[in-house]
Protein backbone atom coordinates (compact mmCIF):
# COMPACT_ATOMS: atom_id res chain seq x y z
CA UNK A 1 0.00 0.00 0.00
CA UNK A 2 0.87 3.34 -1.04
CA UNK A 3 1.16 6.74 0.40
CA UNK A 4 -1.11 7.77 -2.57
CA UNK A 5 -3.62 4.98 -1.38
CA UNK A 6 -3.96 6.06 1.77
CA UNK A 7 -6.32 8.21 3.30
CA UNK A 8 -7.20 10.55 -0.10
CA UNK A 9 -7.30 14.39 0.49
CA UNK A 10 -4.69 14.02 3.78
CA UNK A 11 -1.66 16.46 3.61
CA UNK A 12 0.55 13.86 2.91
CA UNK A 13 -0.97 12.47 -0.08
CA UNK A 14 -1.37 16.40 -1.23
CA UNK A 15 2.23 16.75 -0.29
CA UNK A 16 3.39 13.91 -2.62
CA UNK A 17 1.28 14.63 -5.58
CA UNK A 18 2.90 18.51 -5.43
CA UNK A 19 6.43 16.79 -5.20
CA UNK A 20 5.40 14.59 -8.25
CA UNK A 21 4.37 17.50 -10.02
CA UNK A 22 7.29 19.26 -9.96
CA UNK A 23 9.87 16.50 -10.74
CA UNK A 24 7.63 16.31 -14.13
CA UNK A 25 7.63 20.15 -14.12
CA UNK A 26 11.93 20.13 -13.69
CA UNK A 27 12.18 17.39 -16.34
CA UNK A 28 10.05 18.58 -18.93
CA UNK A 29 12.36 22.33 -18.31
CA UNK A 30 14.80 19.73 -19.34
CA UNK A 31 14.08 18.51 -22.07
CA UNK A 32 12.16 21.62 -23.53
CA UNK A 33 16.11 23.93 -22.73
CA UNK A 34 17.89 20.65 -24.36
CA UNK A 35 15.73 21.52 -27.97
CA UNK A 36 17.13 25.24 -27.70
CA UNK A 37 18.14 26.41 -31.60
CA UNK A 38 20.21 29.15 -31.56
CA UNK A 39 18.63 32.09 -33.47
CA UNK A 40 15.24 30.65 -33.06
CA UNK A 41 13.20 27.41 -34.12
CA UNK A 42 11.10 28.48 -36.17
CA UNK A 43 10.55 31.77 -38.07
CA UNK A 44 7.56 32.55 -35.92
CA UNK A 45 9.80 32.19 -33.16
CA UNK A 46 11.48 35.25 -33.83
CA UNK A 47 8.31 36.76 -34.96
CA UNK A 48 6.39 36.60 -31.31
CA UNK A 49 9.25 37.74 -29.77
CA UNK A 50 9.29 40.62 -31.85
CA UNK A 51 5.90 41.34 -31.08
CA UNK A 52 6.93 41.53 -27.20
CA UNK A 53 8.38 44.91 -27.78
CA UNK A 54 6.41 46.14 -30.82
CA UNK A 55 3.08 44.89 -31.80
CA UNK A 56 3.01 45.11 -35.91
CA UNK A 57 1.11 42.82 -37.67
CA UNK A 58 2.39 44.49 -40.88
CA UNK A 59 5.86 43.20 -40.15
CA UNK A 60 4.52 39.83 -38.88
CA UNK A 61 5.22 40.80 -34.90
CA UNK A 62 3.08 38.47 -34.80
CA UNK A 63 2.07 37.19 -38.30
CA UNK A 64 -1.81 37.12 -39.11
CA UNK A 65 -4.01 36.67 -37.54
CA UNK A 66 -3.09 37.46 -35.19
CA UNK A 67 -2.89 36.69 -31.17
CA UNK A 68 -3.13 39.52 -29.19
CA UNK A 69 -3.57 37.48 -25.60
CA UNK A 70 -0.33 35.65 -26.03
CA UNK A 71 1.53 38.30 -27.39
CA UNK A 72 0.20 40.13 -24.51
CA UNK A 73 1.10 37.15 -21.84
CA UNK A 74 5.05 37.80 -23.81
CA UNK A 75 4.98 41.44 -23.04
CA UNK A 76 4.19 40.60 -19.29
CA UNK A 77 7.20 38.29 -19.17
CA UNK A 78 9.56 41.50 -21.35
CA UNK A 79 7.94 43.56 -18.57
CA UNK A 80 9.02 41.09 -15.47
CA UNK A 81 12.55 40.28 -17.13
CA UNK A 82 12.94 43.44 -19.18
CA UNK A 83 17.04 41.60 -19.90
CA UNK A 84 16.06 39.25 -21.96
CA UNK A 85 15.95 39.69 -25.74
CA UNK A 86 13.35 38.67 -28.33
CA UNK A 87 14.49 35.36 -28.92
CA UNK A 88 14.55 34.63 -24.87
CA UNK A 89 11.11 35.83 -24.23
CA UNK A 90 9.50 33.87 -26.97
CA UNK A 91 11.21 30.65 -25.71
CA UNK A 92 10.46 31.05 -22.24
CA UNK A 93 7.15 31.99 -22.97
CA UNK A 94 6.18 28.86 -24.81
CA UNK A 95 8.54 26.72 -22.10
CA UNK A 96 6.15 28.08 -18.92
CA UNK A 97 3.23 27.55 -21.21
CA UNK A 98 4.57 23.82 -21.92
CA UNK A 99 5.45 23.74 -17.73
CA UNK A 100 2.07 24.50 -17.04
CA UNK A 101 0.22 21.78 -19.32
CA UNK A 102 1.19 19.37 -16.64
CA UNK A 103 -0.37 20.79 -13.92
CA UNK A 104 -2.93 21.18 -15.66
CA UNK A 105 -3.36 17.60 -17.23
CA UNK A 106 -3.38 16.36 -13.80
CA UNK A 107 -6.63 18.59 -12.45
CA UNK A 108 -8.52 18.23 -16.14
CA UNK A 109 -7.93 14.57 -15.51
CA UNK A 110 -9.24 14.47 -11.98
CA UNK A 111 -12.28 15.94 -12.91
CA UNK A 112 -12.81 12.56 -15.12
CA UNK A 113 -11.37 10.15 -12.20
CA UNK A 114 -12.44 8.94 -9.03
CA UNK A 115 -10.69 10.65 -5.89
CA UNK A 116 -9.77 7.30 -4.01
CA UNK A 117 -7.19 6.63 -7.70
CA UNK A 118 -5.13 9.67 -7.26
CA UNK A 119 -2.08 7.75 -9.36
CA UNK A 120 -4.30 8.31 -12.28
CA UNK A 121 -3.83 11.71 -13.00
CA UNK A 122 -0.57 11.34 -12.10
CA UNK A 123 0.23 9.13 -15.08
CA UNK A 124 -1.97 11.86 -17.25
CA UNK A 125 0.65 14.80 -16.12
CA UNK A 126 3.79 11.99 -16.75
CA UNK A 127 2.17 11.39 -20.46
CA UNK A 128 2.28 15.19 -21.24
CA UNK A 129 5.62 15.62 -19.46
CA UNK A 130 6.94 13.01 -21.93
CA UNK A 131 5.11 13.53 -25.07
CA UNK A 132 6.96 14.29 -28.34
CA UNK A 133 5.04 17.60 -29.43
CA UNK A 134 4.15 18.73 -25.67
CA UNK A 135 8.07 18.98 -25.62
CA UNK A 136 9.11 20.34 -29.01
CA UNK A 137 6.35 23.02 -29.39
CA UNK A 138 6.93 23.79 -25.63
CA UNK A 139 10.30 24.46 -26.52
CA UNK A 140 10.32 26.64 -29.85
CA UNK A 141 8.99 29.80 -29.30
CA UNK A 142 5.74 29.47 -30.31
CA UNK A 143 1.94 30.08 -29.52
CA UNK A 144 1.58 25.83 -29.64
CA UNK A 145 2.07 25.13 -26.16
CA UNK A 146 -0.35 27.82 -24.87
CA UNK A 147 -3.21 25.72 -27.13
CA UNK A 148 -2.75 23.24 -25.44
CA UNK A 149 -2.56 24.59 -21.95
CA UNK A 150 -6.26 26.04 -22.95
CA UNK A 151 -7.39 23.52 -24.46
CA UNK A 152 -6.89 21.23 -21.11
CA UNK A 153 -8.75 23.90 -19.06
CA UNK A 154 -11.28 24.37 -21.16
CA UNK A 155 -11.62 20.59 -21.48
CA UNK A 156 -11.33 20.17 -17.62
CA UNK A 157 -13.77 22.86 -16.93
CA UNK A 158 -16.73 21.70 -19.47
CA UNK A 159 -16.50 18.58 -17.48
CA UNK A 160 -16.93 20.37 -14.04
CA UNK A 161 -19.87 22.24 -15.21
CA UNK A 162 -21.70 19.20 -16.51
CA UNK A 163 -21.37 17.05 -13.77
CA UNK A 164 -22.26 20.37 -11.44
CA UNK A 165 -23.79 22.46 -14.24
CA UNK A 166 -25.28 26.32 -12.90
CA UNK A 167 -26.07 28.78 -15.01
CA UNK A 168 -23.66 31.17 -14.08
CA UNK A 169 -20.76 28.32 -14.63
CA UNK A 170 -22.20 28.23 -17.90
CA UNK A 171 -21.91 31.86 -18.92
CA UNK A 172 -18.46 32.05 -17.21
CA UNK A 173 -17.44 29.02 -20.04
CA UNK A 174 -18.57 30.90 -22.86
CA UNK A 175 -16.87 33.95 -21.76
CA UNK A 176 -13.43 31.80 -21.19
CA UNK A 177 -14.33 30.03 -24.71
CA UNK A 178 -14.66 33.20 -26.33
CA UNK A 179 -11.24 34.45 -24.87
CA UNK A 180 -9.38 31.28 -25.35
CA UNK A 181 -9.43 32.66 -29.17
CA UNK A 182 -7.41 35.87 -28.58
CA UNK A 183 -4.46 33.22 -27.48
CA UNK A 184 -4.79 31.00 -30.91
CA UNK A 185 -7.89 31.72 -33.16
CA UNK A 186 -8.42 28.27 -33.87
CA UNK A 187 -8.96 27.30 -30.57
CA UNK A 188 -12.68 27.95 -30.02
CA UNK A 189 -13.26 27.20 -33.62
CA UNK A 190 -11.70 23.51 -32.74
CA UNK A 191 -13.12 22.86 -29.77
CA UNK A 192 -17.06 23.19 -30.26
CA UNK A 193 -17.94 19.83 -28.98
CA UNK A 194 -17.12 20.91 -26.02
CA UNK A 195 -19.02 24.00 -25.61
CA UNK A 196 -22.10 22.17 -27.21
CA UNK A 197 -21.79 20.51 -24.05
CA UNK A 198 -22.08 22.73 -21.74
CA UNK A 199 -25.36 23.86 -23.20
CA UNK A 200 -27.31 20.94 -24.58
CA UNK A 201 -30.65 20.94 -24.15
CA UNK A 202 -30.57 24.30 -22.08
CA UNK A 203 -33.45 26.64 -23.49
CA UNK A 204 -33.03 28.94 -26.45
CA UNK A 205 -32.75 31.77 -23.98
CA UNK A 206 -29.76 30.36 -22.97
CA UNK A 207 -28.15 30.00 -26.24
CA UNK A 208 -29.10 33.36 -27.23
CA UNK A 209 -27.36 34.60 -23.85
CA UNK A 210 -24.19 32.41 -24.82
CA UNK A 211 -24.37 33.50 -28.67
CA UNK A 212 -24.30 37.46 -27.22
CA UNK A 213 -22.00 36.74 -24.63
CA UNK A 214 -19.44 34.69 -26.79
CA UNK A 215 -20.10 37.95 -29.48
CA UNK A 216 -18.74 40.41 -26.99
CA UNK A 217 -16.24 38.68 -25.76
CA UNK A 218 -14.41 38.06 -29.38
CA UNK A 219 -15.42 41.69 -29.55
CA UNK A 220 -13.09 42.67 -26.46
CA UNK A 221 -10.04 41.60 -28.36
CA UNK A 222 -10.71 41.17 -31.95
CA UNK A 223 -11.15 44.80 -32.38
CA UNK A 224 -8.56 45.77 -30.24
CA UNK A 225 -6.20 43.41 -32.99
CA UNK A 226 -7.62 45.12 -36.24
CA UNK A 227 -6.97 48.60 -34.55
CA UNK A 228 -3.63 47.92 -33.41
CA UNK A 229 -2.62 46.43 -36.74
CA UNK A 230 -3.62 50.29 -38.32
CA UNK A 231 -8.08 49.27 -39.41
CA UNK A 232 -9.60 46.96 -40.79
CA UNK A 233 -8.23 47.53 -44.50
CA UNK A 234 -4.78 46.76 -43.00
CA UNK A 235 -5.46 43.52 -41.31
CA UNK A 236 -8.08 42.09 -43.78
CA UNK A 237 -5.13 42.51 -46.68
CA UNK A 238 -2.60 41.24 -43.82
CA UNK A 239 -4.38 38.12 -43.46
CA UNK A 240 -5.26 37.83 -46.77
CA UNK A 241 -1.88 37.62 -48.35
CA UNK A 242 -0.64 34.88 -45.85
CA UNK A 243 -3.27 32.70 -45.03
CA UNK A 244 -5.33 32.85 -48.24
CA UNK A 245 -3.41 33.62 -51.16
CA UNK A 246 -0.26 31.94 -49.78
CA UNK A 247 -0.62 28.73 -47.85
CA UNK A 248 -4.64 28.44 -48.49
CA UNK A 249 -4.86 28.78 -52.24
CA UNK A 250 -1.88 26.11 -52.70
CA UNK A 251 -2.29 23.66 -49.52
CA UNK A 252 -5.84 23.46 -49.08
CA UNK A 253 -8.24 20.88 -51.18
CA UNK A 254 -10.08 24.18 -51.77
CA UNK A 255 -7.07 26.07 -53.02
CA UNK A 256 -7.53 27.82 -56.09
CA UNK A 257 -3.90 26.67 -57.20
CA UNK A 258 -4.12 23.51 -54.88
CA UNK A 259 -2.62 20.71 -56.94
CA UNK A 260 -2.69 17.06 -55.76
CA UNK A 261 1.16 16.86 -54.32
CA UNK A 262 0.32 20.35 -52.29
CA UNK A 263 -2.89 18.50 -51.26
CA UNK A 264 -1.09 15.40 -50.38
CA UNK A 265 2.03 16.44 -48.45
CA UNK A 266 -0.63 18.64 -46.00
CA UNK A 267 -2.56 15.56 -45.86
CA UNK A 268 0.11 13.57 -45.24
CA UNK A 269 1.53 15.56 -42.47
CA UNK A 270 -1.66 15.97 -40.57
CA UNK A 271 -2.20 12.14 -40.79
CA UNK A 272 1.39 11.77 -39.48
CA UNK A 273 1.31 14.45 -37.25
CA UNK A 274 -2.38 13.28 -35.64
CA UNK A 275 -1.05 9.63 -35.64
CA UNK A 276 2.07 11.21 -33.44
CA UNK A 277 -0.52 13.08 -31.42
CA UNK A 278 -2.40 10.14 -30.22
CA UNK A 279 0.73 8.21 -28.75
CA UNK A 280 -0.85 7.82 -25.16
CA UNK A 281 -4.24 6.65 -26.90
CA UNK A 282 -2.63 3.16 -27.14
CA UNK A 283 -3.72 2.98 -23.41
CA UNK A 284 -7.65 4.04 -24.22
CA UNK A 285 -10.49 1.36 -22.57
CA UNK A 286 -13.25 1.87 -24.10
CA UNK A 287 -15.98 2.68 -21.22
CA UNK A 288 -19.56 4.65 -20.60
CA UNK A 289 -19.37 8.68 -20.70
CA UNK A 290 -20.53 11.72 -22.27
CA UNK A 291 -16.74 13.04 -21.74
CA UNK A 292 -15.62 10.52 -24.36
CA UNK A 293 -18.10 11.53 -27.38
CA UNK A 294 -16.71 15.37 -26.68
CA UNK A 295 -13.38 13.76 -26.46
CA UNK A 296 -13.51 12.08 -29.42
CA UNK A 297 -15.47 14.87 -31.45
CA UNK A 298 -12.46 17.16 -30.69
CA UNK A 299 -9.62 15.02 -31.81
CA UNK A 300 -11.75 14.08 -35.03
CA UNK A 301 -12.33 18.30 -36.02
CA UNK A 302 -8.38 18.72 -35.17
CA UNK A 303 -7.42 16.18 -37.41
CA UNK A 304 -9.97 17.06 -39.80
CA UNK A 305 -9.65 20.45 -40.29
CA UNK A 306 -5.77 20.68 -40.54
CA UNK A 307 -5.85 17.55 -43.31
CA UNK A 308 -8.72 19.39 -44.94
CA UNK A 309 -6.95 23.09 -44.94
CA UNK A 310 -3.62 23.82 -43.86
CA UNK A 311 -1.31 21.67 -41.67
CA UNK A 312 2.60 23.31 -41.56
CA UNK A 313 3.68 20.95 -38.55
CA UNK A 314 3.29 18.92 -36.17
CA UNK A 315 2.16 21.53 -33.61
CA UNK A 316 -0.74 22.14 -35.34
CA UNK A 317 -2.34 19.21 -33.26
CA UNK A 318 -0.79 19.92 -30.00
CA UNK A 319 -4.59 20.12 -29.05
CA UNK A 320 -5.20 16.66 -29.90
CA UNK A 321 -1.92 15.62 -27.77
CA UNK A 322 -3.14 17.32 -24.59
CA UNK A 323 -6.17 15.73 -24.76
CA UNK A 324 -4.54 12.28 -25.79
CA UNK A 325 -2.59 12.85 -22.46
CA UNK A 326 -5.94 12.81 -20.98
CA UNK A 327 -5.89 8.51 -21.43
CA UNK A 328 -5.77 7.28 -17.56
CA UNK A 329 -9.46 8.71 -17.28
CA UNK A 330 -10.79 6.08 -19.35
CA UNK A 331 -8.79 3.49 -18.07
CA UNK A 332 -11.27 1.02 -15.53
CA UNK A 333 -11.09 0.13 -11.93
CA UNK A 334 -9.31 -3.24 -12.58
CA UNK A 335 -6.38 -3.34 -15.14
CA UNK A 336 -6.49 -6.40 -17.15
CA UNK A 337 -2.96 -7.74 -18.16
CA UNK A 338 -3.43 -6.90 -21.63
CA UNK A 339 -4.48 -3.43 -20.42
CA UNK A 340 -1.48 -3.06 -18.20
CA UNK A 341 1.09 -4.09 -21.44
CA UNK A 342 -0.31 -1.33 -23.64
CA UNK A 343 -0.29 0.84 -20.86
CA UNK A 344 3.21 0.23 -20.68
CA UNK A 345 3.76 0.69 -24.40
CA UNK A 346 2.08 3.88 -24.35
CA UNK A 347 4.36 5.78 -21.53
CA UNK A 348 7.46 4.21 -22.98
CA UNK A 349 6.54 5.51 -26.43
CA UNK A 350 6.45 8.63 -25.96
CA UNK A 351 9.85 9.25 -24.69
CA UNK A 352 11.38 6.62 -27.28
CA UNK A 353 9.24 8.20 -30.27
CA UNK A 354 11.38 11.96 -29.14
CA UNK A 355 14.24 10.29 -28.89
CA UNK A 356 15.20 7.85 -31.33
CA UNK A 357 12.77 9.10 -34.01
CA UNK A 358 14.61 10.55 -37.16
CA UNK A 359 14.67 14.26 -37.94
CA UNK A 360 12.01 13.67 -40.87
CA UNK A 361 10.32 10.94 -42.39
CA UNK A 362 10.26 9.46 -46.00
CA UNK A 363 6.83 11.23 -48.22
CA UNK A 364 6.41 10.15 -51.65
CA UNK A 365 4.78 13.81 -52.25
CA UNK A 366 8.15 15.41 -50.29
CA UNK A 367 11.40 15.85 -49.87
CA UNK A 368 10.41 14.80 -45.83
CA UNK A 369 7.98 15.11 -43.30
CA UNK A 370 9.28 17.05 -39.76
CA UNK A 371 8.77 15.14 -36.64
CA UNK A 372 8.63 16.38 -33.35
CA UNK A 373 12.58 14.58 -32.51
CA UNK A 374 15.27 15.33 -30.81
CA UNK A 375 17.17 14.70 -34.03
CA UNK A 376 15.11 17.27 -35.78
CA UNK A 377 16.41 19.99 -33.56
CA UNK A 378 19.91 18.66 -33.43
CA UNK A 379 19.44 19.26 -37.29
CA UNK A 380 17.74 22.20 -37.55
CA UNK A 381 20.23 23.61 -35.07
CA UNK A 382 23.35 22.48 -36.75
CA UNK A 383 21.50 24.18 -40.10
CA UNK A 384 20.78 27.35 -38.96
CA UNK A 385 24.56 27.48 -37.21
CA UNK A 386 25.97 26.60 -39.68
CA UNK A 387 24.07 29.06 -42.08
CA UNK A 388 24.86 31.97 -40.07
CA UNK A 389 27.92 31.60 -39.55
CA UNK A 390 28.85 31.33 -43.16
CA UNK A 391 27.15 34.72 -43.85
CA UNK A 392 28.24 36.96 -40.83
CA UNK A 393 31.69 35.50 -41.62
CA UNK A 394 31.30 36.39 -45.73
CA UNK A 395 30.16 39.81 -44.28
CA UNK A 396 33.39 39.94 -42.47
CA UNK A 397 32.00 42.82 -39.66
CA UNK A 398 31.57 45.20 -42.98
CA UNK A 399 27.85 46.75 -43.39
CA UNK A 400 26.66 44.09 -46.35
CA UNK A 401 23.28 43.23 -48.02
CA UNK A 402 22.34 39.05 -48.31
CA UNK A 403 19.78 37.29 -50.58
CA UNK A 404 18.42 34.58 -51.35
CA UNK A 405 15.13 33.34 -52.32
CA UNK A 406 14.87 30.59 -51.00
CA UNK A 407 11.19 30.74 -48.44
CA UNK A 408 12.61 29.08 -45.51
CA UNK A 409 13.31 32.21 -43.67
CA UNK A 410 14.01 31.53 -40.38
CA UNK A 411 17.52 31.27 -40.49
CA UNK A 412 17.36 34.82 -42.89
CA UNK A 413 15.27 36.76 -40.68
CA UNK A 414 18.06 35.59 -37.51
CA UNK A 415 20.48 36.95 -39.27
CA UNK A 416 20.70 39.99 -38.89
CA UNK A 417 19.43 39.96 -34.91
CA UNK A 418 22.84 37.99 -34.41
CA UNK A 419 25.03 39.82 -36.59
CA UNK A 420 23.46 43.66 -37.00
CA UNK A 421 25.60 44.75 -39.87
CA UNK A 422 23.94 42.52 -42.38
CA UNK A 423 20.35 43.75 -43.67
CA UNK A 424 18.60 40.46 -45.15
CA UNK A 425 16.71 40.49 -48.55
CA UNK A 426 14.42 37.29 -49.06
CA UNK A 427 12.63 37.34 -52.57
CA UNK A 428 9.54 35.13 -52.27
CA UNK A 429 9.36 34.83 -56.49
CA UNK A 430 9.29 31.97 -59.09
CA UNK A 431 7.64 29.74 -56.46
CA UNK A 432 6.18 26.40 -57.82
CA UNK A 433 3.31 26.20 -55.68
CA UNK A 434 2.93 30.02 -56.16
CA UNK A 435 4.08 31.40 -59.06
CA UNK A 436 1.64 34.44 -59.08
CA UNK A 437 3.33 35.48 -55.70
CA UNK A 438 6.21 38.36 -56.28
CA UNK A 439 7.34 40.10 -52.81
CA UNK A 440 10.41 41.00 -51.34
CA UNK A 441 11.20 40.92 -47.56
CA UNK A 442 14.22 43.14 -46.43
CA UNK A 443 15.27 42.57 -42.65
CA UNK A 444 17.75 44.30 -40.73
CA UNK A 445 18.03 44.24 -36.58
CA UNK A 446 15.60 47.46 -36.57
CA UNK A 447 12.98 45.69 -38.39
CA UNK A 448 11.74 44.76 -42.24
CA UNK A 449 10.17 45.87 -45.06
CA UNK A 450 8.17 44.17 -46.91
CA UNK A 451 7.72 45.28 -50.81
CA UNK A 452 6.01 46.37 -52.89
CA UNK A 453 2.84 47.24 -50.80
CA UNK A 454 4.18 46.90 -47.01
CA UNK A 455 2.87 44.13 -46.72
CA UNK A 456 4.11 40.59 -46.44
CA UNK A 457 3.59 38.38 -49.54
CA UNK A 458 1.28 40.80 -51.00
CA UNK A 459 2.07 41.17 -55.04
CA UNK A 460 1.55 44.59 -56.59
CA UNK A 461 3.10 46.89 -59.14
CA UNK A 462 6.92 46.90 -58.83
CA UNK A 463 8.42 49.57 -56.69
CA UNK A 464 12.53 51.02 -55.95
CA UNK A 465 13.80 51.20 -52.19
CA UNK A 466 16.46 52.27 -50.96
CA UNK A 467 18.03 50.75 -48.12
CA UNK A 468 18.40 52.52 -45.23
CA UNK A 469 22.01 52.79 -45.20
CA UNK A 470 24.71 51.66 -47.49
CA UNK A 471 26.50 48.63 -47.90
CA UNK A 472 30.04 47.37 -48.56
CA UNK A 473 29.32 44.25 -49.89
CA UNK A 474 26.71 41.91 -51.93
CA UNK A 475 26.11 38.52 -50.69
CA UNK A 476 24.33 35.66 -51.98
CA UNK A 477 23.28 33.21 -49.53
CA UNK A 478 23.99 29.23 -50.24
CA UNK A 479 20.50 28.38 -49.90
CA UNK A 480 19.73 30.67 -53.00
CA UNK A 481 18.77 28.73 -56.25
CA UNK A 482 20.97 28.54 -59.30
CA UNK A 483 18.50 30.69 -61.00
CA UNK A 484 18.64 33.47 -58.64
CA UNK A 485 22.25 33.59 -58.62
CA UNK A 486 22.47 34.00 -62.03
CA UNK A 487 20.31 36.72 -62.10
CA UNK A 488 22.43 38.72 -59.76
CA UNK A 489 25.38 38.26 -61.17
CA UNK A 490 24.24 39.42 -64.60
CA UNK A 491 23.49 42.92 -62.68
CA UNK A 492 27.33 43.11 -61.47
CA UNK A 493 29.56 45.09 -63.54
CA UNK A 494 32.27 43.70 -62.01
CA UNK A 495 33.70 40.22 -61.14
CA UNK A 496 33.18 38.73 -57.58
CA UNK A 497 35.21 39.76 -54.75
CA UNK A 498 35.18 35.34 -53.73
CA UNK A 499 33.42 32.97 -52.63
CA UNK A 500 33.93 31.56 -49.07
CA UNK A 501 35.86 28.70 -48.39
CA UNK A 502 33.55 26.93 -46.00
CA UNK A 503 30.67 25.41 -47.84
CA UNK A 504 27.04 24.83 -46.31
CA UNK A 505 26.59 20.78 -48.07
CA UNK A 506 27.74 22.03 -51.89
CA UNK A 507 26.71 25.40 -51.60
CA UNK A 508 28.76 28.44 -50.69
CA UNK A 509 28.39 31.64 -50.13
CA UNK A 510 28.82 34.45 -53.16
CA UNK A 511 30.35 37.79 -52.67
CA UNK A 512 30.54 40.90 -54.50
CA UNK A 513 31.66 44.62 -53.87
CA UNK A 514 28.79 46.66 -53.61
CA UNK A 515 30.04 49.35 -56.17
CA UNK A 516 29.01 46.54 -58.46
CA UNK A 517 25.58 47.64 -58.30
CA UNK A 518 23.87 50.58 -58.61
CA UNK A 519 20.59 48.67 -57.81
CA UNK A 520 19.17 45.31 -57.60
CA UNK A 521 16.31 44.16 -60.07
CA UNK A 522 14.66 41.26 -58.20
CA UNK A 523 11.35 40.64 -59.43
CA UNK A 524 9.39 43.37 -59.84
CA UNK A 525 11.18 45.31 -57.42
CA UNK A 526 14.25 46.91 -57.13
CA UNK A 527 16.92 47.63 -54.28
CA UNK A 528 18.78 51.04 -54.80
CA UNK A 529 21.80 51.13 -52.84
CA UNK A 530 24.27 53.70 -51.48
CA UNK A 531 27.72 51.94 -51.68
CA UNK A 532 30.99 52.85 -50.02
CA UNK A 533 34.38 52.41 -51.13
CA UNK A 534 35.04 48.16 -50.91
CA UNK A 535 37.36 47.48 -48.31
CA UNK A 536 40.08 44.95 -49.57
CA UNK A 537 38.54 41.43 -48.01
Amino acid sequence: MTILSVEPGSWRQKATVALVLGLLCWVDLLLMSALHVEGGADIDTINFGLSAFRFDLTQHQPHPPGYLGYVLWLKFLHLVLPGLGPLAIAEWGSRLCGMLTIPASYWACRRLTDPSHPWRPLWAAALAATHPIMIKYGSDGQSHAAEALCTLLLFGACVVIARRSTYARRMLFVVAFAAAGSVRPNIPLLSVPMLLWVLWRRPRGEWLLALVLGTITTLLWAVPLVLLSGGWTIYQRATTALLTDFFGASYSVFGARAGWTMVATNVNLALVSGLVACIPLLAWSRGEGAWRRVFWGTVAINVLFYATFYCAESGYLIGVASLACLTPAAWPVLLRRALRLRIGMAIATGPLFFFLAPAYVPSVTSAGLELPSFSHAVAADSFQGAFRRLVCEAAGGQASLALSNHPRLAPHRSVPLLCPNVIFATWFGGLKFNPQVDSLIVASDQGQVALPTGIPLESGSGVDHRLARPVERIMVAPDASRGFIEMIARQASCPRLWEAERTLGEDRVLVWPARCFSRLQIGKNALLLTPRKEASP
